[in-house]
């Protein structure tokens, strides 16, 4: 199938041999060919999409997601046999992106064509991220490389910040992500530190955007280095750290302030996040139900635009205070927050007692931090 799939390729989008009667098509430029292949690519996540939209059964899903990994693997080798043969094509490197995007493959070889051909594209730094996040070790010694010696300022500071992000990452995800070799956690707590202290101090005037990651490259870094000291905290038993920042109407809040002498539950959502909005209803009647209590509920906002999170709050009839980092402090870094919603449960002394309980597991650990009150 992976065969047929991939000669559609070649002959729908990249142009094949004319066919008896037919007036012959002229050849397709490299760039021609690339851009073909990305709109392939498009189509068919869109069609993928639109395929587990339709899908009433498991599996009718499982077969939407076997077709789709079919035609996947069938454009990663038209992929490869296009970069091999066009390998300086500046229109490669989109190609090369969506590579490593979606796949943790033939890492060594899209390295070698970055370096030889792609060093000077001005969007390198969007490799950064997957390249560091390989099991293979010339994906992430490759960013090494740029963040040790790349001519341009911006992309060392870039590729400094993104590696000791990434280190930072399987340190507070090691059963979710792999690090090649083995290495030692304190090795890989040393290559944060160093590669996030680089990005704070030589390149904090450096832009950054990538994926949530919006502002500079300082304020990512230097929140990156306060969620590796609060690795420890961040546990079960640990004292919650400060969250500060303002809230949706723009008043200055202080976790510390807020949850003082109260059983606290602090949920991390957006406006973007499905699973956060659904949460919402749950949330109105806990908050309905403990008005009288010593308790408080605590939101904290990770949408890109202040606007995007009032019109969610408004619109879902979220009334309690939530809180966003003030410009340029972001404040899901320092709290080492990778996915949403995210919930901690915090008792009257802001000691972390329960982490991602979900719906009626909420009302039971904040009724009992409450009981332990009263005992007192």
């Amino acid at each position: 199938m992976i065969r047929t799939v991939l000669g559609l390729l070649v002959g729908v989008f990249l142009g094949g041999p004319a066919r008896g009667g037919d007036d012959p098509k002229p050849a397709r430029s490299p760039a021609e060919q690339f851009a073909a292949l990305m709109k392939a690519f498009e189509a068919d996540k869109a069609a993928y999409a639109a395929a587990l939209d339709a899908a009433k059964s498991d599996a009718e899903k499982q077969t939407a997601s076997d077709r789709y990994y079919a035609k996947r693997d069938a454009w990663r080798a038209e992929a490869l046999r296009l970069l091999r043969q066009h390998p300086a094509e500046p229109a490669g490197f989109e190609v090369i992106h969506t590579y490593l995007y979606i796949a943790d493959l033939d890492t060594p070889d899209l390295v070698t064509l970055i370096r030889k051909h792609h060093q000077a594209h001005p969007d390198l730094d969007r490799a950064f991220y997957d390249l560091a996040m390989s099991t293979d070790r010339e994906g992430w010694e490759y960013v090494a490389e740029v963040a040790d010696g790349h001519p341009d300022r911006a992309m060392r500071g870039r590729a400094a910040y993104h590696l000791g992000y990434t280190a930072k990452q399987r340190l507070v995800r090691p059963d979710k992500h792999r690090w090649i070799g083995r290495q030692k956690e304190a090795g890989i707590r040393a290559l944060a530190e160093k590669y996030l202290t680089l990005a704070a101090e030589k390149y904090a005037d450096v832009p950054i955007k990538s994926g949530v990651q919006a502002g500079k490259v300082g304020a990512w870094a230097t929140a990156d280095l306060a969620g590796l000291k609060n690795l420890a905290a961040l546990r079960v038993g640990g004292t919650a750290p400060e969250l500060a920042g303002n809230d949706l109407d723009g008043k200055p809040f202080k976790l510390s302030e807020v949850a003082r002498g109260k059983v606290t539950v602090v949920v991390w959502w957006a406006s973007w996040c499905g699973p956060c909005l659904k949460m919402v209803p749950h949330e109105k009647e806990l908050v309905e139900r403990l008005k009288d209590k010593p308790f408080a509920l605590v939101g904290v906002n990770s949408d890109a635009e202040l606007a995007d999170a009032v019109a969610a709050a408004k619109k879902h009839g979220i009334t309690w205070r939530s809180v966003r980092g003030t410009e340029g402090t972001p404040v899901d870094s320092a709290w080492n927050v990778q996915k949403w919603p995210t919930v901690y449960v915090l008792d009257a002394q802001g000691v972390i007692r329960f982490i991602d309980v979900r719906g009626e597991k909420i009302d039971a650990a904040v009724d009992e931090l409450l009981a332990e009150m009263e005992k007192k």
